[in-house]
């Protein structure tokens, strides 16, 4: 990537101006202006490559050329003209002008960093770009942000100018990052992800690029997530390294009392007052000169002054000398008061002990401030001051407690990276479970699982471990338990998954240990307990009753919301595996009001259970939003297994529904990490390309993705139901012996005889005697099948008993199974007709509100050939139909909407006519998706497909069509 990304725009209009030089010989004057490192030069590189034949003169200014006067005019003579030029500005004023009249072809003048310009060599310039005329020259000039006066007058030209323009580069929004960095890498990235981007990168396009290379270049699994992206940009040579660079010249510029107050103000926390910088400083700041260096801003009753962009507060930073910096941290402890204060002089001491200036034993008694502070943060669940404040302490001490306390820290605030900290430090700790419990838990974030089990297995002493060495080393068995989970590994930690339990439950016991100890290693118990559950092999009955104990249990323990929140995420997906879509519905439900109890991992896991209950349901737009939630969190964290399952979820229902767009690459990053994963993540990945070729009604690709996740899918709960999709494909591509193999293989794997056991049994025993030529047996076993599926209770609000509940999406295929059934045997059904046609209205309205349009399009061609009907086209009748009570579309069509509308809405889904008809309003693309409680991306993606469909090149057209007809 190139540091101008994201200048679409700007580049657009500078080819523009070079285009307009060429034909009209005619001067273009473009003054590019922004903060440092903002990436001017990069835009004026890159807009100059389409020009590359012409002439091209550069200037190149620093801030001694500043002291150097006309240095600036004489470099727009010719070289040989450079050494003899005039010292008076009348005179080199006329030499510039000649050497300009003189020019005949197209030639590119760069001059770059205005800011360092003469006075001299400022007004010569000046009255040379403003006079020259019919001369072919396109100048390209960048100014870094200042208040010379001087240069105001540029601006003013380049404003005003018709032959001029004003280019203002501003930080990427952070909607513009996640554009960058989805577009780039091909995966999905939440707003809020993309607001940490922009915090920590101050939205500077350079930072942005070097992010998206870093995760694009990281291969799929091993620890990928934002906090590396974000690492890479101080390497060597990166953009902080380049900015570091430009904060030296800046600030070598500048007057001793402004470069101090810019210091201070940069190690503070907040900005500082101007009373305070006189208490610092002995004197009275100068606010101009601090505003003129515009790296500041000043703001509120107290006018506070602070670093305008993050990351010119870290390039001043790096300028400190490490001495002159733990003066300065020192000054602002006195001056601050509180945790700040503590910070600070922390911060001061970290710096004497690297220096020498200070003995480890000087700084005992801070470290002892700094522990009790952080203790006194987790009291009141205050986890990011609980972190900051023990990653002090550590700066100070890498005493086995101090290592406890913070590895903790890291924990509680989910931000297990920090745990590389300690790295450096684990060879010497003591073998037991401190050292066994961080060493996994870095194993398991970087994708080495059996080095981390490994570590588990071998850590000793259990039971004279202090807590908190214990706690962490729990931490580790839990994630085990997932990892576990993730990979269908059952057995593998039992002996560990039990020990660790034993040591907890008799540490909690301990009366000596403090209450909120006491509850810490009661909710870790209840997790463990959870994940030896899931580990023992019994029926899934079972465990559910199981996982029901320990939720009543924790709902009687206090401090156990962690252990509740995520005992019900469990239960709730396994009620959601055997069938019971309602009550796992409650579960995950609750859940979702309890997110921030879990770690980043679960609630992904969690929401994953969610939406595949909401696709099963075909609650489809529920199902894309959740989906789509899970997969953009997944770079928050790292990469790992579950990673992959989320982001074959996010594709689910845009490919289902044929929209896969960017979706596609998303897939094809899941598909490279089979060598990381193996064939168990793999399925949900071909689990949504076969609702893909469903929906596109290729059944032979369908029965290829469906076989390959066969055996897979029963390690995270799809195997019922891709045996019924599996067994379609198979009956649909003539291989109806296959079909009985599926019907044996569900009657085997089945331990318990629920109903979507007894549904998916009868919908494979139908299609089976269908394949076979039984169609009176047939047509009995799908009635049965929807029968039992019509028993099922609604799972949300409104939604009528009898259609399937958690089920809707079978009992449409099951339709048009029928459907195909009753047709192929002629008149030998035909008493089934007028039901199978119910049937199928009942489809294509379900399909219809998922948005499925191909499925819509099968449903609606077997409908018109069971009844011998075509579909109306007459405006009134299509009216009359689309705005039926019963109808699936959320949007009445207004009665002024005209007959050519009528007829051009009928062309489309009633997704796409409920997005059309909004977007006939005049609102954009992001108020459409909150109306309708879509993703930007999914109403992206709708819009295309309506001008498509409607063959039309523009919004405009369609805003035409939607007008009232007195009005058009």
């Amino acid at each position: 990537m190139h540091e101008h990304v994201g200048r679409t725009f700007e580049l657009a209009a500078m080819r523009r101006a070079a285009a307009q030089v060429e034909q009209k010989h005619e001067p273009r004057f473009l003054l590019i202006e922004g903060p440092a490192g903002i990436g001017k030069s990069a835009l004026v590189n890159e807009a100059v490559k389409e020009v590359s034949h012409w002439w091209r003169a550069n200037v190149y200014l620093d801030h001694r050329d500043q002291h150097k006067p006309g240095y600036a005019a004489t470099h727009l003579l010719r070289k040989p003209q450079r050494y003899q030029a005039p010292t008076d500005q009348e005179e080199l004023t006329e030499w510039v002008r000649s050497t300009v009249d003189a020019v005949t072809g197209p030639i590119v003048l760069v001059f770059e960093d205005l800011q360092w310009v003469d006075a001299l060599s400022s007004d010569i310039i000046y009255q040379a770009v403003r006079e020259t005329e019919f001369v072919p020259m396109y100048n390209l000039v960048t100014l870094r942000t200042t208040r010379r006066k001087d240069l105001d007058r540029f601006r003013r030209l380049a404003q005003t100018h018709g032959e001029a323009l004003h280019i203002v580069l501003y930080p990427m929004s952070t909607s513009e990052i996640q554009e960058i960095l989805v577009g780039h890498t091909g995966l999905p990235l939440s707003l809020e992800l993309c607001e940490r981007v922009k915090e920590a990168t101050s939205g500077f396009p350079s930072y942005v690029a070097h992010m998206a290379q870093s995760l694009a270049a990281s291969p799929a699994g091993r620890g990928r997530g934002i906090e590396t992206a974000l690492a890479s940009i101080y390497e060597e040579d990166g953009p902080a390294d380049h900015m570091c660079r430009v904060m030296a010249d800046e600030l070598r510029e500048m007057s001793p009392p402004v470069r101090r107050v810019l210091e201070l103000v940069s190690l503070s926390r907040d900005g500082l007052t101007p009373a305070q910088l006189r208490s610092l400083t002995g004197e009275r700041p100068d606010l101009e000169a601090l505003e003129d260096t515009c790296l500041v801003s000043t703001g509120g009753t107290k006018r506070r002054v602070r670093i305008h962009y993050h990351v010119h507060r870290e390039g001043i930073r790096s300028q400190i000398p490490d001495g002159r910096r733990a003066d300065l941290h020192r000054a602002l402890a006195a001056e601050d008061s509180g945790g700040s204060a503590l910070l600070q002089d922390a911060a001061a001491a970290e710096i004497d002990l690297l220096t020498g200036a200070m003995d480890d034993s000087d700084a005992g008694g801070l470290v002892d401030q700094l522990i009790s502070r952080a203790g006194a943060a987790v009291a009141v669940e205050d986890s990011r001051s609980a972190l900051e404040l023990s990653r002090a302490a550590f700066g100070l001490s890498e005493s086995e407690m101090v290592i406890q306390i913070f590895v903790r820290a890291a924990l509680r605030s989910k931000r297990i990276h920090e745990l590389q900290r300690v790295v450096p430090l684990l060879d010497d700790l003591p073998h037991g479970p401190l050292r066994a419990g961080i060493s996994a838990l870095l194993n398991f974030h970087t994708g080495r699982l059996d080095a981390g089990y490994a570590e588990l297995s071998g850590a000793t002493d259990l039971e004279s471990s202090s807590v908190d060495a214990l706690l962490i080393y729990a931490e580790a068995v839990a994630a085990a338990g997932w990892r576990n989970a993730a990979a269908s590994a059952l057995g593998r930690s039992r002996e560990i998954f039990a020990r660790t339990v034993a040591s907890l439950r008799c540490a909690s016991s301990d009366p000596t240990n403090h209450d909120q100890t006491r509850h810490q290693l009661r909710n870790m118990s209840l997790v463990i307990e959870m994940w030896g559950l899931l580990d023992s092999g019994v029926s899934t009955q079972e465990v559910v009753t199981g996982l029901t104990g320990l939720i009543d249990e924790a709902g009687e323990s206090p401090g156990t919301r962690h252990a509740h929140t995520l005992l019900r995420a469990m239960r709730g997906a396994l009620l959601r595996q055997t069938g019971m879509r309602r009550q796992a519905l409650e579960d995950l439900v609750w859940v979702t009001q309890h997110w921030h109890y879990l770690d980043d991992g679960l609630t992904t896991f969690a929401k994953i259970q969610l939406a595949f209950t909401y696709f099963d349901a075909g609650l489809w737009d529920a199902a894309e939003t959740v989906g789509t939630q899970a997969a953009a969190e997944v770079l928050g964290g790292s990469e790992d297994a579950l990673s992959m399952i989320a982001y074959s979820l996010g594709a689910l229902v845009p490919t289902a529904r044929g929209d896969a767009g960017a979706w596609a690459r998303t897939l094809d990053a899941v598909a490279a990490s089979d060598g990381e994963f193996g064939a168990l993540l793999q399925a949900p990945r071909h689990y949504a390309l076969a609702w893909a070729a469903i929906a596109g009604g290729d059944h032979h690709r369908a029965c290829g993705h469906l076989l390959k996740m066969q055996h897979p899918a029963r390690g995270w709960g799809a195997d019922l139901t891709s045996t019924v999709l599996l067994a379609r494909a198979l009956h649909y591509t003539g291989r109806s012996v296959a079909v009985a193999d599926q019907l044996d293989s569900l009657n085997t794997s089945a331990r318990v005889r629920s109903e979507l056991v007894v549904y998916c049994a009868a919908h494979v025993q139908a299609l089976l005697h269908s394949g076979r030529s039984e169609y009176r047996a047939a047509a009995q076993k799908f009635l049965a099948a929807n029968q039992v599926l019509g028993s099922q209770p609604g799972i949300i609000s409104g939604q009528s008993s009898g259609e399937a509940g958690g089920q809707r999406i079978y009992r449409a295929l099951l339709a048009q199974d029928f459907g195909h059934c009753v047709l192929e045997a002629g008149d030998a059904l035909n008493e089934y007709r007028d039901r199978a046609a119910e049937l199928l209205v009942w489809a294509i309205n379900l399909w219809s509100s998922c948005g499925a349009e191909g499925l819509v399009d099968q449903t609606e061609s077997l409908l018109a050939r069971l009844t011998g009907e075509t579909p109306s086209t007459d405006p009134e009748t299509i009216r009359e139909v689309l705005a039926e009570p019963g109808a699936q579309p959320t949007r009445r069509l207004p009665g002024w909407i005209s007959a050519e509308a009528i007829a051009k809405l009928h062309l489309l889904t009633d997704r796409e006519r409920d997005v059309a008809l909004i977007a006939g309003e005049g609102l954009s693309n992001n108020e459409i998706a909150q109306r309708l409680v879509l993703s930007v991306r999914t109403v992206e993606t709708h819009m295309s497909n309506i001008l498509s469909k409607l063959s039309m090149s523009s919004r405009r057209e369609l805003y035409r069509i939607l007008l009232p007809q007195s009005l058009n």
